[in-house]
């Protein structure tokens, strides 16, 4: 059986030491970066917009003026909507600050977007399309002010 020296020994701790200490720093510069980061998310016909922090945190909700004639079903469906829009912004900003600075196939780069996932973020992916909407459900119209009312 190969017998390690102990100078063998303490190199490989050294490496491990200094290796920490790199992942450290990069870690830092990752957390600096997404730091305060806000993404918006819209619905499909822009009734509503939502801002999330990078964890996918509801920060603000804007009703916009389409949003006036969903009723409490369409409205709830298209706040959902623009969420998982937000969320998934978010989830790919994370994704390009991480890989920017840990590099896009490192394994530094890799554990930390699992670590992200498995702590509730939406699984990074590329820029998704928007799905068209066939129909409008919940869609009410106004008894007054409508024109030709």
């Amino acid at each position: 059986m190969d017998e390690v020296t102990l100078e063998e020994r303490l190199r490989r701790v050294d490496e491990s030491v200094e290796q920490a200490r790199r992942s450290a720093e990069i870690a830092a510069r990752i957390q600096e970066r997404l730091e305060g980061l806000v993404v918006t998310g819209t619905s499909r016909r822009r009734e509503v917009e939502v801002e999330v922090d990078t964890a996918g945190r509801l920060q603000k909700i804007t009703f916009l003026p389409a949003s006036s004639y969903l009723a409490a079903s369409g409205l709830s469906r298209v706040v959902m909507e623009a969420m998982a829009d937000a969320r998934q912004q978010a989830a790919d900003s994370v994704r390009e600050v991480v890989e920017d600075v840990a590099g896009r196939e490192s394994a530094l780069s890799k554990q930390m977007l699992a670590a992200y996932e498995q702590a509730g973020g939406t699984a990074p992916s590329q820029r998704r399309t928007r799905p068209k909407p066939d129909h409008h459900p919940g869609l009410i119209f106004p008894s007054e002010g409508w024109p030709g009312r």
